[in-house]
């Protein structure tokens, strides 16, 4: 079976289950772009999972939900048959830790919201 198939397969799997899994079937039809959809999904290396992961820009969220898609297309593909291991790298960096919301006092707000 190819890359490209399993993918599709896992994802109508996924749908069928009651999962909207909109975003990550788009990030898994784009992961195709960095490896050739025709190949099996043992030919997948490393390098190809870490280029799609880079991207163009520093750590992000973004980073983190193309891993997460990744690991679980390749647990369905192992516990199918279709690969024999993952490719992924065993740990993944996590996103910078997001900075606490500012609460405004009442003072600052009445100074904003006045005329």
């Amino acid at each position: 079976m190819t890359l490209r198939e399993a993918i599709e397969q896992y994802i109508l799997w996924r749908q069928a289950h009651g999962a909207k899994f909109t975003t990550a079937a788009n990030l898994l039809r784009h992961f195709l772009k960095y490896a050739d959809g025709e190949d099996t999904c043992d030919a997948v290396t490393t390098t190809k999972i870490l280029a799609f992961l880079a991207g163009k820009g520093p750590l992000a969220r973004y980073r983190e939900n193309k891993y997460y898609a990744l690991a679980g297309f390749w647990r369905h593909a192992i516990s199918r048959g279709h690969a024999t291991c993952s490719p992924l790298p065993n740990s993944e960096p996590k996103s910078p830790p997001r900075r606490p919301p500012y609460i405004y006092s009442h003072e600052e707000l009445r100074r904003l919201l006045d005329p």
